[in-house]
Parts: C-alpha cells; structure tokens; sequence
C-alpha cells in the first residue's frame, strides 16, 4: 500500500494538518481494504488508527427519453445519455435493452441513439411495453431505466358515400373503403378482412372489388326488421382484421333512407254514352319501381 500512498502536509504550527493521498487503480472493485496510519513526534505519545476504505465504480449520470408511441410495423428510436458526473462520454460503454431486434448508434459526448423493430415477437400488439434499458462501461457503475413503449395497430378509417334514398323492395348498394390513415392506403384482402352488420342474414352480400380495393355492400331493402315504411334504419358496419400488419378494428354507422314505391293510374277518358247505357271502363293502377 505504501507504494500507492501519500501524505501531502497542509499549513504549518498548530493549523497544520495532513491529506492522505491513495491511489485505487489496479485495486479490486467491491472490495475493502485497511489504511493503517501511524503518528509520532519527539515527546508526544504513539498514536495509531485505521481506516476502512471501500473501492466502488465511478459514478454515473443516466437519462433516458421515452419516445412517442407508433404503429405496428415502424420502427420506435429514443435516446440514452450515458456520462460520467462532469458530463464527459465514457469510454467502452455498451448499451442494451430486453428487446430481439434493435440498433444502437453512438452519438457523441454520451448519447446514444436506440432504433427497435416494434415487429420483434409477430404479435397483436397489445397497447404498453415495458423496456429495460442498461448502460454499463469498464470501471463505472452500471445503471438501468425502465420506460413504457406504446405500440398500437395500424390505424384505420372506414369511408363510404351515403347510399341514396331506396324505393321499399328494392337493393341499395354502397361501396366501403377500409383506409390504413397511417400510411394512407386502401387495406384489402378477401382472406384477413372480415365484414359484419346488424342486419338479418340473408339480406345483405358483400363483394370485393379488387381493382380498386374496396368492398360493395348490398342491402334487400325488404328486410323484415325495417317495418316502418317509410322510414330510416341505421347500420352497424363492422370491418374486422386478423393477422400481420395488425390493422385496427373499426366499425361506422350508416343511415339507410328507404321510400314507399312509386305508382300511378291511368286511363282511357270514355265516349259519349247515350242516356240509359252502361259504362265500362278499363282503369289501370301501375307501380312503378323507382
């Protein structure tokens, strides 16, 4: 130890005192270690006394930027700062997370930046992630943060041009645009979308259009659920997505305008008729379909 020690006298007469140096490279981290100090002088007793020095890392200053919430499929980037407690960037320093795929890129004076694939496990994504994010250099103390990543399906829209006002019997037909808002595209597929509406079985189809990917939906406007004619019904239409890239749910509300049918009477204005004669004349009621 003598060799990795100093005394270093400050002041002089009765404000003198003494600052013992040590060195503490090449020691043990974690480990503790005894300073004996002897002190003598011409007429003065002996006096001795030890210390107990421990040798820890070098402390840390660590920051962590939690990053705005994404869709499934993008990639999610933050920012660590990893420095020693002046500020400075720390040699060697090695940064992960609890996360298969990511990318750390070294920024300059202790930042560093993290890039992730929110396609890591193939799943729904299910709203909140807990990340674990760990920095850790040679010599200095390690440190973890924990932040909470927000990955959310794609998000969608439903769009669709109001059907006009249908005669009661007749077919409406409107087509529905299921829309991913994110990367502004039609979403279409004949095997992941799934259609639904709160009307009775048998009354309605659904085509897929897929020259311009959207869907034809067609309603027999004599549904026994509309009993009031004429009338407006509302529709639940429900468009429903499964598998990758984990599209959102929506669903939209849709009013149908039904009208009674069209119809008129014609006829053929009669003769003259002599007094006492009777009169016969065809009269036709037409209903007109549109």
């Amino acid at each position: 130890m003598i060799n990795r020690s100093k005394l270093i006298q400050v002041g002089s007469g009765t404000s003198t005192y003494w600052v013992i140096w040590i060195n503490t490279t090449g020691l043990s981290l974690d480990d503790t270690y005894n300073v004996t100090v002897n002190a003598s002088k011409p007429h003065y007793e002996f006096q001795e006394f030890t210390i107990k020095i421990t040798i820890s890392e070098k402390q840390v200053f660590m920051t962590v930027t939690t990053p705005p919430g994404t869709v499934w499929g993008e990639n999610m980037t933050f920012v660590v700062t990893y420095t020693d407690m002046s500020g400075n960037a720390i040699p060697g320093t090695t940064i992960t997370i609890n996360w298969t795929t990511y990318k750390v890129t070294d920024l300059g004076g202790g930042d560093y930046q993290v890039e992730l694939n929110t396609t890591d496990y193939g799943l729904p994504p299910k709203g909140y992630y807990e990340l674990n994010v760990t920095a850790d250099a040679p010599d200095y103390m390690q440190s973890s943060q924990k932040i909470k990543l927000f990955i959310r399906p794609i998000d969608s829209n439903i769009l669709y041009d109001p059907p006009a006002t249908t005669p009661y019997g007749n077919n409406v037909s409107f087509e529905v645009i299921y829309k991913d808002t994110y990367h502004e595209k039609n979403i279409f597929s004949m095997s992941q979308v799934s259609i639904t509406t709160n009307i009775t079985a048998g009354y309605w189809k659904v085509e897929y259009l897929a020259s311009s990917k959207s869907y034809m939906i067609t309603i027999n406007t004599s549904n026994p659920q509309w009993t009031s004619i004429p009338g407006s019904y509302v529709i639940l239409l429900t468009m429903n997505w499964s598998g990758e890239p984990y599209y959102q749910n929506n669903s939209i509300e849709i009013t149908i305008n039904i009208r009674l049918r069209s119809a008129e009477i014609s006829y053929t204005p009669p003769d003259s008729v002599p007094w006492g004669f009777n009169l016969s004349e065809l009269i036709i009621l037409s209903l007109i379909h549109i």
